[in-house]
């Protein structure tokens, strides 16, 4: 068994060695400081690469369409809360609601 004092030194020792090995692996990098160093050329990819061109929707009937956003709450569920309430939707001026000019 170790004494205590030697303990806490075989530990160190260990995680020196530990991290000059991890170190060593890395390949080294050219300092940023350093205006001499070449960075390299970057990857080119371009944002069209996974572009797909918008496919022709086959015609659907009007009324069934019509019926289909009433039941998901309107165009982006903007008549969702008060669908729920059972109320229509009333359309109320922003700011100056109740007065006249």
């Amino acid at each position: 068994m170790l004494s205590l004092p030697i303990r806490p030194t075989l530990l160190g020792l260990a995680a020196i060695c530990v991290t000059g090995i991890a170190t060593a692996a890395e390949p080294q990098r050219p300092s940023p400081a350093d205006p001499a160093a070449s960075a390299g050329m970057p990857a080119y990819r371009s944002a069209f690469s996974d572009y797909q061109p918008m496919q022709e929707a086959a015609p659907q009937d009007w009324r069934t369409v019509n019926d289909a956003v009433a039941r998901t709450g309107g165009h982006a569920g903007a008549l969702k809360e008060n669908a729920a309430a059972g109320k229509p939707a009333a359309m109320t001026p922003a700011g100056h609601a109740g007065h006249k000019h």
